[in-house]
């Protein structure tokens, strides 16, 4: 069986005692960990073992979006499907790879899949555009990628981390909400959709597509500065934690990591906090509710293995005690925390580093990686997602205020009845408030908003329009 694959059997979990699995593979974090004593602080970084490791997956996963069935699937999956590939250095040890996958379970809510990769041609076909698409770059270019991306976007956000600066605070936009406006170009694309009357809202039509920007963040795909992300994941849901005293709670563990609330709440450390939100919206989607490496349950033994255990700790094991893992909220419970573990591990790691452990007595230095499943981060975790599943019903409502609002505006801008230089604002007050009012939209596309109140976390419907916007 192969090293990197956590083994699930039945109901018993096979684990290797000395290191802690990493989601989708065995601690490549811990093995690859570089540090380097300068004059100052430490030079922490991950090592270009891990680095390669992770971009070949990723290219494993852009190969196989070309296949019609793994597109239907769901990331997790076809996550587990890429390493499968990536790692094999055959077609017979794909089809290996690719068996013990369905042996531990990962295909279980994959129906299609699961019959599909039962057919070892099929394996070997995915194994053969997987090894195509990594030929298409020697070891020596790939590797000259990752350097230039370390020494660029993975220093800015390291950067960032350690900055202190109030740049976009929470309270700044509790106070004047978000902005956002189309650009030109998207301009242009929401007068021709709205043309072509698909009977598509136009707010799902450019969820991939970068149509809007704002004062502080350049062109951006939908999904992220309007449909819900911005104002629930990075504004809202903080905004709940600190009154319910969950921020307070935890100020240390938020000082760990440069203290993203009262800093920037947009960066890269800003989205540690801003995923977990994003996770209990996706726990909506059949295809993200099964778990891999981690559950609640294991969230219960990292808390009850504590060494010194804080009065959270303690706080947040009772919670979890008191929940089915079989029930919705734990099954919510767990999905976003494969979420969150599938992000900063593989994800975000990728694109922009790592999540560094800051030491805010030394000018917030780093000192480490952070560990996502240090006792008090799961703690955290146990008690968002707990508040966060007592306030379904609002979310639910600002969900639904969001997408009126948004399409609404893309109407008018579409038959000229704002200036497409107008920004659209969304305020907290206005989110959360009545059901907007004005609202022109025709009955058919309110009642479709009403029905998928998750549509910007549609994971397969969003790849999908990747797939077609870059093929466009």
């Amino acid at each position: 069986m192969p090293v990197w694959i956590y083994h699930i059997m039945a109901n018993e979990r096979v684990r290797d005692q000395r290191e802690q699995p990493a989601i989708g593979f065995v601690a490549a974090t811990r093995r690859s960990l570089e540090v380097q004593q300068n004059a100052g602080s430490p030079d922490v970084r991950i090592g270009m073992a891990e680095l390669l490791d992770l971009e070949r997956t990723y290219l494993g996963t852009l190969a196989m979006r070309e296949n019609a069935t793994v597109l239907e699937a769901g990331k997790y999956a076809v996550y587990g499907l890429a390493r499968a590939m990536a790692h094999a250095h055959s077609p017979q040890e794909a089809i290996e790879n690719v068996g013990t996958l369905s042996l531990i379970g990962w295909f279980d809510h994959e129906d299609s899949l699961r019959a599909y990769v039962s057919n070892q041609a099929h394996v070997e076909e995915l194994y053969i555009s997987v090894q195509a698409k990594l030929a298409e770059s020697t070891e020596a270019a790939l590797k000259s990628r990752l350097i230039d991306r370390e020494n660029g976007a993975f220093t800015v956000a390291r950067n960032s981390q350690i900055d202190q600066r109030r740049l976009r605070t929470l309270e700044d936009f509790q106070q004047h909400g978000f902005s956002m406006q189309l650009t030109p170009e998207g301009v242009e694309t929401i007068r021709l959709l709205h043309q072509q009357n698909s009977g598509i809202p136009l707010l799902e039509l450019v969820n991939r597509q970068k149509v809007f920007r704002n004062s502080s963040i350049s062109s951006s795909i939908a999904t992220w500065i309007i449909t819900h992300h911005d104002i629930m994941d990075h504004g809202l849901y903080p905004t709940l934690a600190r009154q319910e005293g969950i921020v307070k709670r935890y100020d240390g563990l938020m000082q760990r990591l440069g203290n993203p609330l009262d800093t920037d709440i947009l960066s890269h450390k800003g989205e540690v906090v801003a995923t977990l939100m994003y996770g209990w919206r996706e726990s909506h989607f059949a295809h993200a509710q099964y778990p891999l490496e981690y559950t609640m349950v294991d969230m219960i033994a990292i808390l009850q293995n504590s060494t010194n255990p804080t009065q959270n700790q303690r706080n947040a094991l009772e919670i979890l005690q008191s929940i089915d893992p079989a029930s919705p909220e734990g099954i919510q419970i767990s999905t976003l925390w494969n979420q969150e573990l599938y992000t900063f591990d593989y994800h975000m790691r990728r694109k922009a580093g790592p999540i560094y452990e800051l030491d805010p007595e030394n000018n917030y230095q780093p000192v480490g990686l952070f560990d996502f499943r240090d006792p008090e981060f799961v703690a955290f975790v146990a008690e968002s997602a707990h508040m966060m599943h007592r306030y379904e019903a609002l979310f639910e409502h600002v969900s639904f205020n969001i997408s009126l609002l948004a399409e609404q505006y893309l109407v008018d801008i579409a038959e000229g009845r704002i200036s497409p230089e107008t920004p659209l604002t969304l305020t907290f007050d206005q989110v959360t408030g009545p059901r907007p009012q004005n609202i022109t939209l025709n009955q058919e596309t309110q009642d479709w908003f009403y029905a998928n109140l998750w549509h910007s976390v549609d994971y397969t419907t969003r790849k999908k329009q990747t797939v077609q916007a870059q093929a466009a």
